[in-house]
């Protein structure tokens, strides 16, 4: 197996004042409730998401297949999946594939381990429409049958593969343990920034489900999505 590129796990440890300001935090999966008003939002707006990219589906399907007629290692499946972790929940995660089949590792496929697509940060790995994909996040997109089916929300703290989740619980970040994973992090505006990476915003986001209104917590991930849209139009994801 490959060596993991470092900056597939850019995140950090708790410093000690996070650690004290929620030292109350347990590693429980009932730690707070899900609001039936977030879950709702969360469906209509991904169904309502979900039809609007079938035309870019098909667009994606039509340009693999026809540069696949011309280069064999651009063929492949144009969704592929693997065991992610969602409020301490093992899931299947999907997303565009935007690297090439031969630098997918097919026994670590076969196990729905996210190391069998690890390649997806090295740019000679990536495929012809995957450089694209990956720059505009759009191969998350696949993730909206997530947020349907209620293994995500519309915003949570970004679901990480099971040996990173693990990897984070260890280190002190427990938030994951008990908030539901999202299409649009609390900290997705940070990307590309020296603060990406902090968790002071995941244990913020996850206090603030617990204790805020519903109405409140409907108008924050509004302002959060939008903070995640401006990241997304400056492509920036390579």
């Amino acid at each position: 197996m490959a060596e993991e590129p470092h900056q597939a796990f850019p995140y950090r440890a708790p410093g000690f004042v996070l650690r004290a300001t929620y030292d109350r935090f347990p590693k429980d999966a009932n730690f707070h409730n899900e609001r039936v008003c977030k879950r709702l939002f969360d469906l209509v707006l991904s169904l309502a998401l979900s039809i609007c990219i079938i035309p870019l589906g098909i667009t994606i399907y039509i340009a693999q297949t026809l540069i696949g007629l011309i280069c064999s290692d651009q063929r492949g499946p144009i969704i592929v999946s693997y065991e992610a972790v969602s409020r301490a929940r093992i899931f299947k995660k999907y997303k565009f594939r935007t690297v090439r089949v031969d630098a997918i590792d097919p026994a670590a496929a076969a196990k729905q381990r996210w190391h069998a697509y690890s390649g997806e940060w090295n740019s000679k790995d990536l495929t012809v429409i995957g450089r694209l994909l990956k720059a505009t996040y759009f191969d998350e997109l696949p993730q909206l049958f997530n947020v349907i089916v209620g293994d995500m929300s519309m915003v949570g703290p970004r679901p990480l593969a099971c040996h990173h989740y693990e990897r984070d619980v260890a280190q002190g970040n427990v938030f994951r343990c008990h908030t539901k994973a999202g299409l649009f992090g609390p900290s997705q505006a940070l990307k590309g920034s020296p603060e990406f990476g902090r968790p002071d915003e995941e244990f913020e986001y996850s206090a603030f489900l617990r204790d805020a209104s519903s109405l409140a917590i409907l108008l924050n991930d509004i302002r959060l999505m939008s903070k995640g849209v401006k990241v997304v139009l400056q492509a920036k994801g390579l």
